[in-house]
């Protein structure tokens, strides 16, 4: 079983690449003032604090982030995909024989679990790990992040067990 937070608005892709710009910004200068060059102690003071500012909005970016992200989880298995509150009461559940077609990525990923995808993600270029679902007209999308790797290799797992009973399972390759 697979099972992940949900994304709920668009809004927490742009926090996030904020949040990997904000944790570069003070340490990088700071470090080279610091260690470099010979600054009076003021200079040094002042780095400090607008270290201690910047970790301040690093904290309230955070914050938000989590709100954004972490109202609703999704669990998916062979049957069918279910949405819960934070508390653990199930709020829908979708049965896998009502869904008409099913598209995944290609390849899911770990946001940030690497320096190329954050210097991918600085660039613009924000890895979404979403599953799109129709049933009958109309189409739902599921944003959601995966926390590890054991969680993708279960969403792997359920996808290829969708294939092999014959579920309409489109890939979709963002080449």
């Amino acid at each position: 079983m697979f099972k992940a937070k949900l994304i709920e608005e668009d809004y927490y892709y742009t926090l996030r690449h904020d949040q990997i710009f904000l944790n570069l910004l003070p340490a990088m200068p700071a470090a080279i003032i610091l260690n470099y060059c010979n600054v009076p102690i003021f200079a040094t003071i002042g780095c400090i604090a607008a270290y201690i500012i910047c970790i301040f909005y690093i904290r309230k970016n955070h914050i938000l982030m989590q709100t954004l992200s972490g109202k609703r989880r999704i669990e998916i298995n062979e049957e069918q995909i279910s949405i819960e509150t934070k508390k653990g009461k199930t709020k829908e559940i979708i049965p896998i024989d009502e869904i008409n077609e099913i598209t995944v990525l290609e390849e899911y990923l770990i946001p940030g679990d690497s320096i190329k995808e954050h210097g991918r993600e600085l660039l613009g270029n924000v890895e979404k790990n979403f599953i799109v679902i129709k049933i009958g007209q109309e189409e739902e999308r599921f944003d959601f992040e995966v926390d590890s790797n054991y969680m993708i290799v279960q969403l792997n797992k359920v996808i290829d067990a969708w294939k092999a009973s014959g579920r309409n399972v489109q890939v979709f390759s963002e080449a």
